[in-house]
């Protein structure tokens, strides 16, 4: 694949077949892509958001003669993606259409991952049969970063974050005439006890409200000036952050349906969850430079203004500084399921479902404010009715679902103060809902053409919902869900001819929705359509196609927020993007 605007260039190749006949066989892939990215860098002046990665991918399948009821099947994943700046500039001089950065030290984010996975499945005879799945990931995310996303030179940010995860899954699966399904036991282990951060950043003293208060002692304006300037009008500060998180998740389940008739089906399943959670923070923080010296003063005058200043700032940043050890918690719940589903013909059926959802709690670290805090599990009642059908000897398929979702003490993430990006927590709304309605259609009116439309409503709704932290009172009752669209609709065509001639068109839409939970004054991210095609040949053995991405060239904000230094930054949609792809199979 080789596109224009983005500079992406992406190849892939893939090899496999048996290597003893009817018993063993493997396959290997691979991809390698490089992308120059949409958005340039006027300080470093190099292109901000360049992509490139690397995956391999590895599998064998063992079905041995001597012992038939076996089957293996393990893979092996290695990839590395790295990446620059999301963000541009929205503010003048620049437009959010022009796609300009300005950090002086380039966003660099990569993740390195090694994911290795054994499937066994063993054939017990007369409907019964064992699964295990054992999985074990080793992922390496590293950043680089300037914090304030500016010109301004001497910040810098640095993420090291490494997760190791083992798990463990074992299925007695069951087929019999009277009933069907699996009963099993899953275990997880998640280690992040690694993560680590550490920035050297200078904060502006106008943000940290120090103008603010000298004025409330009395200061003129111009006496406040003069002192902003002795300090350059920032601080700098050389913070880290260490959170070192270790999880055990232990869960049993049973999932089962009875036919009660011919036609009518009862479901039935419940899973009890175990999880115990270790975690802590350490934050500390230290003015990185000297502070002005009372005594060396330009203007001697301001000396007790200086000297009480930087006793403010030195305590300021002493406050700042927190130690929470390493603690355990424990979240544990009970899961029940129940389900009924009727055949109305051979492929019409209809089904309700009732289920119990859940999500453990955990806890964070208001970096700003150097608070730990604590969130609780969260629960949902989830209940959806199920249309599923084929027609016309199974050329035209229409599925439909509806559901309702209560939810208890939902975990949603609250930026604090407007434009701090660091005084950000998860807190528990009280009471909320959610209710919607899908409808997906696909049919082959002919042998070379397939159609295919859906499209989705969701209304979402905080019932209970009061954020009192610190100084911070708002209450979002009545809001909706942040970045919670009501219509999604999406639809297309393919033509694919037997002489070889491919084409297809396809198009989706996604209404406006708001970014924040608190702050719903207006919807502030906007709806869009995209329309995309893709038009080529395909032979036994090459292919060559044509590829346009958003053809009409929409491009509206998806995401904006005031930063650190007040200027508005975010993202846009991709421009359009027209490419060529050439694919062999041999």
């Amino acid at each position: 694949l080789m596109t224009d605007k983005d500079g992406q260039r992406r190849v892939g190749a893939a090899i496999g077949g048996p290597l003893v006949d009817g018993q063993l066989a493997f396959r290997l892939a691979g991809e390698i892509a490089r992308a120059d990215g949409l958005i340039h860098n006027v300080t470093t002046h190099r292109d901000a958001d360049r992509r490139e990665s690397e995956t391999l991918r590895a599998k064998l399948l063992l079905t041995p003669d001597f012992l038939p009821a076996l089957r293996v099947v393990a893979t092996f994943m290695h990839d590395r993606h790295k990446r620059g700046t999301f963000y541009s500039e929205f503010q003048a001089p620049y437009d959010g259409r022009d796609r300009i950065a300005t950090e002086d030290v380039m966003d660099r984010q990569t993740v390195k991952s090694d994911i290795g996975t054994v499937e066994i499945g063993y054939d017990l005879g007369g409907g019964l049969s064992l699964t295990s799945v054992t999985n074990y990931s080793d992922i390496r995310f590293r950043s680089i970063a300037d914090p304030d996303r500016g010109p301004t030179p001497g910040q810098t940010s640095r993420v090291y974050d490494p997760v190791k995860t083992f798990q463990q899954e074992l299925r007695f699966n069951i087929d019999k005439s009277w009933v069907h399904g699996l009963i099993g036991g899953y275990y997880l282990r998640d280690d992040n006890r690694g993560y680590q951060f550490e920035a050297t950043q200078s904060l502006n003293l106008t943000r940290l409200g120090v103008d603010r208060q000298l004025l409330a002692m009395g200061l003129p304006q111009a006496t406040v000036n003069a002192v902003l300037n002795l300090y350059g009008g920032v601080v700098p500060i050389r913070n880290s952050l260490s959170q070192p998180r270790l999880t055990e998740n232990y869960a049993g389940f049973a999932d089962l349906t009875f036919p009660v008739t011919d036609r009518f089906r009862i479901n039935v399943g419940l899973r009890y969850d175990h999880e115990t959670q270790e975690r802590g923070a350490t934050q500390t923080v230290v003015i990185d430079r000297a502070l002005p010296d009372p005594a060396s003063l330009p203007i001697p005058a301001l000396a007790p203004i200086i000297t009480q200043l930087n006793a403010i700032l030195r305590a300021t940043a002493a406050n700042a500084n927190s130690v929470e050890p390493v603690r355990p918690v424990t979240y544990t719940a009970w899961l029940p399921k129940i389900g009924l589903t009727y055949d109305l013909a051979q492929d019409v059926s209809l089904s309700f479902t009732a289920q119990r959802g859940y999500r453990a709690g955990g806890a964070g670290l208001n970096q700003q404010r150097a608070q730990a805090y604590d969130f609780n599990p969260e629960y949902t009642w989830n209940y959806e009715f199920a249309l599923r059908s084929e027609w016309f000897d199974r050329r035209l398929t229409l599925n439909a679902n509806a559901y309702w979702i209560d939810w208890k003490d939902q975990q949603v993430s609250v930026q604090l103060t407007p434009g701090a990006v660091f005084d950000t927590q998860v807190v528990n709304a009280g009471k909320s809902r959610l209710y919607g309605v899908e409808v997906e259609l696909s049919g082959r009116p002919t042998q070379t053409l397939n159609l295919y439309a859906g499209a989705g409503y969701s209304n979402t709704k905080f019932q209970e919902f009061n954020v009192t932290i610190g100084s911070l009172s708002a209450a979002a009752q009545g809001n909706e869900f942040a970045r919670a669209p009501h219509w999604t609709i999406s639809g297309g065509a393919t033509f694919h001819h037997p002489n070889g001639l491919f084409a297809n068109l396809n198009a989706n839409y996604r209404s406006a929705y708001y970014q924040d939970t608190v702050d719903q004054a207006f919807r502030d991210i906007p709806g869009r359509t995209l329309v995309n095609a893709k038009i080529g040949w395909q032979g036994e053995h090459v292919g060559a196609f044509l590829t346009a991405t958003n053809i009409f060239d929409v491009q509206k904000s998806s995401q904006f927020f005031t930063d650190f230094d007040r200027r508005v930054r975010g993202t846009f949609t991709e421009p359009r993007i027209l490419g060529l792809s050439f694919e062999g199979r041999f």
